[in-house]
């Protein structure tokens, strides 16, 4: 599979980590040739940088819920599972 079709399968099941994998296969810019391939490179990795900071976004709200969680069992006299903490 080429890099075009990975980063176009990438971006629509909206995965970080293929996308992560698809610019690594990207070969060097200087191999590339043609006008709109250089174009269509630089949609690619601007959509999947969107994506990657989506699912930065999204990483950050859960750990602040957790830290919200772990604060509640540690005030809750009946949460007080050390293992827990």
């Amino acid at each position: 599979m080429n890099w075009e079709m990975q980063f176009k399968i990438a971006i629509l099941e909206r995965k970080p980590e293929k996308i992560i994998e698809a610019i690594e296969n990207v070969p060097p810019i200087e191999d590339i040739k043609d006008l709109q391939e250089k174009q269509a490179l630089y949609d690619y990795l601007e959509q999947g940088l969107e994506i990657i900071e989506e699912a930065k976004k999204e990483i950050l709200e859960d750990m602040e819920k957790l830290k919200k969680v772990r604060a509640f069992l540690k005030t809750n006299p009946y949460g007080k599972d050390k293992a827990l903490l």
